[in-house]
């Protein structure tokens, strides 16, 4: 049976303590839907107009369980819109998302939903969400502006929630897709550097003796800090590691991260470099299997604890340019080590495990002004005069050196030579016959002598000892 009715609520007077019982302003439609489960629909504080939107209700009720009418739309459209929110909610832990995920999608819903004033999915408007979302752009004395990238966050919680209301046939179409992303790239506001090995090395030296830190001592975090390192690893996933989560005899060794904690939900196995066995077999060995490896509350905390390790260690955590380290930083420099090896970008994005080779290229991949210096060494320069020369004498056999020198023989041709006993004066330019009958055989001396000697029967740099050759005339 449907009805009307205003609910009670207690408030407790703040001076005697007293409670009295007061009604709401606002009157509600309680009915049975066409499946049978009562719904309380939020009305009007008209009494009047609340009657007509029962009346409504129990008619569309009653067509939808005769089969002749659907009215899922009409009962969801009279719903408040936290209920759906509620809705949402269960449904996101139903998908394993983690808590914090889900908290921080339900906060942004909620402050643009109430900035914007909408209570219900019928006034779900991207006018209004773009306008209030340009607000939250703009600096004022009690905030700082946010950055395009948180953004691109809220315009992603409430696109998802759209899609998620229209496929459970809560609203009749998608009232948000034209609310595209911005491109966070002309705002960056946090630009991450990678941690060159001189530093990770006086890091590592430093944190060893340092005090704890929520639990985790020195040479713990230290170890902590080479995982993640060289394993590229993500801070949720080292902190739910254990013992038994490394394989350090197989090829090649590895470790394993349970889908519940992996950001893709996914059972990651992740190869690990072979040095890093050497590091971690001793010190695995005082571990018990199934305890944590790095216990208590420090991933909360993980960019705090590495700023207290990099200033122990007299590293700046921001650079002259305003880059950054962080814990996440550490992440970024393996797969800028991967990038740099020479590897394929696909098996760099697989040990990235990246959803996209853009992700891993774009924003993980940093290029440092040395790299560029020495991928420039790798170009051709530019032929010079001197060096056309040389070419061209090498092409056409003048070049002294081309034979004995760069052949590297002081006699590159084992000849016999004539050596004649007649001047040059003597020989006619047709004369033909004269190399074996006045002369007498000696063997050929290297090209590469005549050069600086010369030669009494012809001039410097002659390939030939023919005489017509070597005749003035000629």
């Amino acid at each position: 049976m449907a009805h009307i009715f205003k609910p009670v609520y207690t408030v407790a007077d703040p001076t005697t303590g007293k409670k009295t019982r007061k009604r709401a302003s606002r009157w509600y439609v309680e009915l049975a839907d066409s499946n049978g489960v009562r719904q309380r629909i939020r009305g009007y504080t008209d009494k009047s107009a609340t009657q007509a939107l029962m009346t409504d209700l129990v008619k569309r009720a009653e067509k939808e369980s005769a089969g002749l009418y659907d009215g899922t739309l009409a009962l969801h459209a009279a719903r408040e819109l936290k209920d759906h929110i509620a809705d949402y909610k269960a449904h996101l832990e139903a998908k394993n998302d983690s808590q914090k995920h889900v908290k921080l999608t339900l906060s942004r819903l909620k402050e643009v939903f109430d900035s914007c004033g909408i209570t219900r999915l019928a006034h779900l408007d991207a006018t209004k969400v773009v306008a209030h979302l340009g607000t939250l752009r703009q600096e004022t004395d009690k905030r700082k502006g946010l950055a395009l990238r948180t953004i691109n966050a809220y315009i992603a919680a409430i696109r998802s929630f759209a899609r998620w209301a229209l496929s459970t046939d809560r609203i009749a179409r998608n009232p948000f897709l034209s609310l595209a992303a911005v491109n966070e790239r002309a705002d960056v506001r946090r630009v991450r550097r990678c941690i060159e090995p001189e530093e990770l090395t006086n890091l590592l030296a430093a944190t060893r003796v340092g005090p704890a830190f929520r639990g985790v001592s020195g040479e713990d975090r230290a170890r902590l800090y080479v995982v993640a390192r060289f394993s590229g690893l993500r801070v949720s996933e080292l902190a739910s590691l254990t013992r038994s989560s490394f394989d350090l005899e197989a090829t090649p060794p590895s470790v394993t991260v349970e889908a519940a904690y992996s950001k893709r939900r996914r059972c990651d196995v992740q190869p690990l470099p072979t040095f890093l066995t050497k590091e971690l077999v001793l010190w695995l060995e005082t571990r018990l299997p199934r305890a944590l490896l790095w216990p208590g509350t420090w991933r909360e905390r993980a960019a705090e604890m590495l700023r207290r390790d990099l200033k122990a260690a007299g590293i700046d955590a921001t650079d002259d340019t305003g880059r950054i380290i962080d814990f996440h930083a550490l992440r970024h420099a393996y797969i800028t080590d991967l990038a740099q090896s020479g590897i394929h970008p696909a098996e760099a994005q697989a040990l990235a495990r990246h959803s996209t080779i853009a992700l891993t290229i774009d924003r993980y991949t940093h290029v440092r002004r040395v790299d560029l210096g020495h991928a420039l060494e790798k170009l051709t320069p530019p032929p010079t005069s001197e060096t056309k020369s040389e070419e061209k004498q090498l092409a056409t056999g003048t070049d002294p050196g081309s034979l004995g020198v760069t052949l590297g023989v002081k006699d590159a041709f084992p000849c016999p030579r004539v050596t004649d006993s007649v001047t040059s004066s003597d020989a006619g330019i047709g004369d033909h016959n004269l190399a074996a009958s006045e002369g007498s055989v000696t063997p050929c001396h290297s090209l590469a002598d005549d050069d600086t000697k010369g030669h009494k029967d012809g001039p410097t740099r002659t390939r030939t000892w023919d005489r017509r050759i070597m005749s003035p005339v000629l």
